[in-house]
């Protein structure tokens, strides 16, 4: 998802006006990973970081700085420093280049991050304009971005979430995230505020039975190949995984043997022409996110592709509109209202000639 920038340079230009002929003495921000910090996805822990800021700036911008910075009583006054642990560092850092240029930008896991420790430190400017920037930016597109990516979106605890949406993301079958991190992370948030209205939404997760998790995937029938292949391949993969109906035209696909129908129960398109194929996935759900093939289409192809809840009706989700495509390219779709368990693919006129397979985006959600 493409970065969220957002400005208040009236905000900025008053706060430096503030500074003007003050001793611009600095003042060093220490960010340290905490013993319980969570691994990011390289297994990695948060990394150490340092900041040099002006001292008058960060005490004109929050009320915490400036009693910490002006009173003796402080160890942070007395050592010139301050430690933070319960922050990312890149979050520190976007909060900190706020302080100089009333520009705040990054993703929307990161900004909800900057939002809580703005509230901690209670700069109310970039509180404000980081709480805007998020509800602004929760289109269905950055929605997905938090169920396929939680650990990262929801590292801090989301103070600024509309409770209704987090208890929607929490009980999701599409959250990809297993039970047990889920429940780690959520005891990491800590206990809310009194009054907190996301505290008993937490303690109801926590408390709750378990949760089957989703999973993203960039080619779904491919993902439930290879979840055929890790249970032993026990059973029929066609048939019970995948069922692959084609159309009356179709018939010289398959071929006559089994090998060919698995082939296209994995998304396998070539030979298809002026007809369709249908896909049906009796226990998985999708949401679907996209497709692409991993082939070029060329423009003398016209296609349609068209996914159901249930085999009728069906929603018309792509029209290639003779264009070429080139391998790998995501295909923009129109989503259907809720999830789906059958896909067509319908050539209007050209062949697939080329070993082509068709690549369904979404995630999948355990039935």
């Amino acid at each position: 998802m493409a970065p969220i920038e957002a400005e208040d340079l009236t905000s900025v230009a008053g706060v430096w006006e503030k500074c003007f002929g003050q001793d611009a003495r600095n003042f060093t921000v220490i960010v340290e990973p905490s013993a319980s910090a969570s691994k990011d996805e390289e297994g990695s822990e948060g990394k150490r970081a340092e900041f040099k800021v002006w001292a008058p700036l960060l005490s004109h911008w929050s009320p915490v700085f400036e009693t910490m910075l002006r009173s003796e009583n402080y160890v942070e006054s007395k050592e010139g420093q301050v430690v933070i642990q319960d922050f990312a560092s890149e979050a520190v850092e976007v909060f900190l280049r706020f302080l100089y240029s009333g520009v705040v930008r990054g993703s929307l896991g990161l900004l909800v991050q900057v939002a809580a420790m703005a509230d901690k430190y209670q700069v109310g400017k970039l509180h404000a304009l980081c709480v805007n920037s998020v509800a602004e930016a929760l289109t269905p597109e950055a929605l997905e971005q938090i169920l396929i990516h939680p650990a990262e979106a929801l590292e801090t605890r989301p103070n600024d979430l509309n409770p209704e949406l987090l208890q929607e993301i929490l009980d999701s079958g599409l959250l990809c995230m297993e039970d047990g991190d889920l429940l780690k992370l959520l005891r990491g948030w800590g206990k809310g505020k009194e009054g907190d209205r996301l505290q008993p939404l937490i303690d109801a997760r926590i408390g709750a039975t378990a949760r089957k998790p989703g999973q993203h995937s960039e080619s779904v029938l491919i993902t439930l190949w290879q979840r055929y292949c890790n249970a032993g391949k026990k059973g029929s993969f066609l048939g019970y995984w995948v069922v692959v109906t084609l159309g009356p035209q179709q018939a010289n696909m398959s071929g006559e043997d089994t090998n060919s129908l698995n082939e296209i129960a994995r998304g396998f398109a070539r030979g298809l022409s002026e007809g369709w194929v249908k896909w049906e996935l009796p226990r998985t759900p999708v949401h679907l996110m996209g497709f692409s093939f991993d082939k070029d289409i060329p423009s003398t192809l016209s296609f349609q592709i068209f996914c159901s809840e249930d085999g009728g009706p069906w929603h018309l989700a792509y029209s290639s509109d003779k264009q070429e495509i080139k391998a790998g390219t995501v295909l923009p779709c129109k989503k259907p209202p809720g999830l789906v368990k059958c896909f067509k693919l319908q050539v209007l006129a050209g062949q697939i000639a080329q070993y082509a397979y068709l690549r369904i985006h979404g995630i999948l959600q355990t039935d």
